[in-house]
Order: C-alpha cells, then structure tokens, then sequence
C-alpha cells in the first residue's frame, strides 16, 4: 500500500451537517475500496485567491490514507462527479 493524500474543498455554502455528510463520505470510499485514513485535517472555511464557478470561499478538508491504484482511481471518479466539491487533489507521498 502506498500513501497518499487528498484536498477537498467543499462548497462553503453548504451547511455543517451536509459538510460532515461530503467528508464522511470521502472516508468511506477510501475504507470500501480498501485504503485506510491514516489522518484527517480540517482547515475550515478559507478565501479563494480567485473566484471559482462564482464563489469566494471553500472548506477545504485534507485526508492521509494508505491505499493502491483502485482506491485512488475509484477516489478520483465519484469525487470529480460530486457536485458539492468545488476542486480536489491526489497526491502521493514519498
């Protein structure tokens, strides 16, 4: 398993329960597809430097997790066609 990690920003007009509905549901698609959150941190609400889709601020969430290929594959498809993340992020660290 390698590492990995991903940043998310969540809509920031969204209310808390639906911000820890998208962040609950980021662990559990690590988790089903095999990876395992090593850390999560929560940034909170913070100002774009430039608008994006005519927005000014995001809750941006970064997450740690140890997966392989498909976790981060199957991470990647289900978060680009969610509509409350604004952008996000997979990196793999050394």
């Amino acid at each position: 398993m390698r590492k990995y990690e991903i940043m998310y920003i969540v809509n920031a007009s969204l209310d808390d329960d639906m911000r820890a509905t998208e962040a609950t549901n980021i662990e559990m698609l690590i988790n089903v597809n095999g990876g395992t959150i090593v850390k999560t941190d929560d940034w909170g609400i913070r100002t774009f430097a430039y608008p994006i889709d005519h927005m000014i601020k995001g809750h941006y969430v970064i997450v740690d997790f140890d997966g392989n290929n498909e976790t981060v594959s199957e991470l990647h498809r289900l978060t680009n066609i969610n509509k409350n993340i604004v952008r996000f992020m997979i990196t793999q660290k050394n």
